[in-house]
């Protein structure tokens, strides 16, 4: 299968799959994934240790179990998808994602973890929208004096939005995620030290993400050559 998707599943696994075709073209049967993994996506990290258990009746498929880890962290799903005729119209999907204290962000500036509970939704005649909650903790950010130090005008390395995920399918994907840190971040710069936390909203498309929202500094200290603040 990695080679149909080659940006999104790695080469390891085994997939085993035991299923009838029954009269009236009802599929019956259980299909089963263990010690998959994917491949990152855009910035998201990899899922490892992927195993998943879908039960087939009829014209409709239930994941009854699905565990995998991130970041050495575990996730669990649950959800099914209905096709009630074979042309695929009708088509209608619900998955539900859980993981407590997953790395989210993992770079030499950045480090953060994280709670969340995702809802996948979606169907024939539906965009999928990805809705939720998720919960940020555990954040520090630090930054050098050398990223201080000012040679020459030069432009914004980076231009909103600031994450953008291009891979197929999940590019077109909708989001509705409520996204709520109380002093989650801890900064550590040579000119700010101190807590922050926020409130915000992720709408928009994971292509096109728009995020509105307050961030709050609860406390901290501004040096100066003069003196601090």
């Amino acid at each position: 299968f990695s080679a149909y998707l080659p940006e999104m599943l790695s080469r390891e696994g085994q997939f085993n799959a035991a299923l009838d075709l029954k009269p009236g073209k009802r599929l019956a049967g259980v299909l089963s994934l263990t010690n998959a993994a994917t491949r990152p996506i855009s910035t998201i990290t990899p899922v490892r240790d992927i195993a998943a258990l879908v039960r087939f009746d009829g014209d409709r498929a239930v994941l009854e179990n699905f565990s995998g880890q991130i970041g050495g962290q575990p996730v669990r799903a649950d959800g099914f998808v209905s096709v009630p005729n074979l042309d695929g119209s009708g088509l209608d999907y619900h998955l539900n994602l859980r993981g407590t204290n997953v790395p989210l962000s993992r770079s030499p500036e950045l480090l953060l973890r994280g709670d969340f509970a995702l809802s996948l939704r979606g169907g024939s005649n539906q965009p999928p929208l990805l809705s939720g909650r998720v919960t940020l903790r555990d954040g520090l950010f630090v930054q050098t004096t050398s990223a201080l130090v000012w040679s020459a005008p030069t432009r914004p390395e980076w231009r909103p939005p600031y994450f953008s995920v291009t891979n197929a399918p999940f590019a077109h994907w909708k989001l509705d995620l409520a996204v709520h840190g109380n002093q989650f971040l801890r900064a550590r710069t040579p000119v700010f030290s101190g807590i922050a936390s926020a409130d915000f909203h992720l709408r928009g498309s994971l292509m096109a993400p728009v995020l509105t929202g307050d961030a709050r500094l609860n406390s901290g200290r501004l040096i100066f050559p003069f003196g601090a603040l």
